[in-house]
């Protein structure tokens, strides 16, 4: 699994630093991106699939914390599985108390599948929009306050949606 930096980096899981070929394909509005690199190292691509989450199911996050050289990977479970979408395909909320510069990370199930990309973090300010659903609907101030104290993710199923229909795969 790699991660994308602020700086366009890309770190690979064992630390190691690439430089990307070409700019970011982004997966339209969504905060995914399809970064390309070269490397003599052969890497393990994690098994995907986008079978549906349950509230309660155990997630890892992994990824490398601000200013930490070490892959961390922590566990919490899903918090909240809403109907519509935020901005940037973020629909699922989880209890992982995941560091800054780890977004763009992945997010396993209890059988070790990628199922998710990390995308924001908890207590955003919700007057910045970024609880608004992309349809315009508001959400009630219960659910409000229970989506401020969730991090957020992206499904792999936005992805894979993505990929099958422009990319061809």
């Amino acid at each position: 699994m790699a991660i994308v930096r602020g700086d366009r980096t890309i770190v690979t899981d064992n630390g190691l630093l690439h430089r990307p070929l070409g700019v970011p394909k982004w997966l339209g509005d969504t905060d995914l991106a399809i970064v390309e690199f070269l490397c003599a190292i052969e890497y393990k691509v994690a098994p995907i699939t986008a079978e549906p989450a349950a509230v309660g199911e155990p997630l890892r996050s992994a990824g490398f914390p601000a200013g930490a050289q070490v892959w961390a990977v922590v566990r919490g479970f899903v918090e909240l599985l809403l109907s519509k979408f935020l901005p940037q395909g973020h629909s699922l909320a989880y209890t992982n108390e995941v560091k800054i510069s780890m977004s763009g990370g992945p997010i396993f199930n209890a059988k070790g599948f990628l199922v998710r990309i990390k995308g924001r973090g908890k207590y955003r300010d919700p007057d910045f929009g970024v609880y608004a659903f992309k349809d315009a609907t508001e959400q009630t101030a219960e659910l409000l306050k229970k989506m401020v104290k969730s991090s957020w993710v992206i499904p792999i199923s936005v992805y894979l949606q993505f990929v099958s229909s422009h990319l061809g795969s």
